[in-house]
């Protein structure tokens, strides 16, 4: 029986799966299988350490070990999640105390929701919001956003992966 025999076969009876399996692959049957990230075998990249420091990750064990889970593929990367947990803080303080979940009301079109983002030719600026945006770290005032912008640009860039040779400081 050829491959082409065994996928018209499988799609008349899926039942016969295991059947066909023991000659034929996945992909030869026509079976589309989810890739989850169990199926990515070995891992590299970085993470961030105990000490939030930047770490290159060498021990090359497969994905599926739950230590892996925190690999991130680039040193920027790393950076830029380390730099959202610090960001992430910092808005819940300007944000009197409150988690985004807490304060945020999506359905009033009202209520202003303060972000940051990055444009080639401005640096880091900052806008208001009413509807549903894919920012992830909201402010609830305009001031307080510009306030930690201002004494916070290098997480800011490390958020929103920057290179050192575009960042501006004035």
């Amino acid at each position: 029986m050829s491959a082409k025999q065994a996928q018209q076969l499988y799609e008349k009876d899926p039942e016969l799966r295991d059947t066909l399996l023991s000659v034929f692959t996945d992909e030869e049957l026509g079976i589309d299988k989810p890739f989850r990230w169990e199926d990515l075998g070995y891992v590299t990249g970085s993470w961030v350490t105990t000490d939030a420091e930047i770490d290159e990750y060498y021990l090359g064990l497969t994905s599926e070990y739950s230590m892996n889970k925190n690999i991130y593929p680039s040193k920027a990367d790393a950076k830029k999640a380390l730099a959202e947990a610090q960001l992430r803080q910092l808005a819940k303080h300007y944000n009197d105390g409150q988690l985004e979940e807490e304060w945020i009301d999506w359905e009033n079109y009202s209520q202003h929701k303060w972000h940051a983002f990055y444009e080639v030719c401005k640096g880091i600026t900052s806008s208001s919001v009413i509807t549903y945006n894919i920012s992830t770290i909201w402010f609830k005032r305009s001031k307080d956003l510009v306030k930690c912008i201002e004494d916070n640009k290098d997480l800011w860039y490390d958020y929103f992966k920057v290179p050192r040779k575009y960042r501006r400081y004035e």
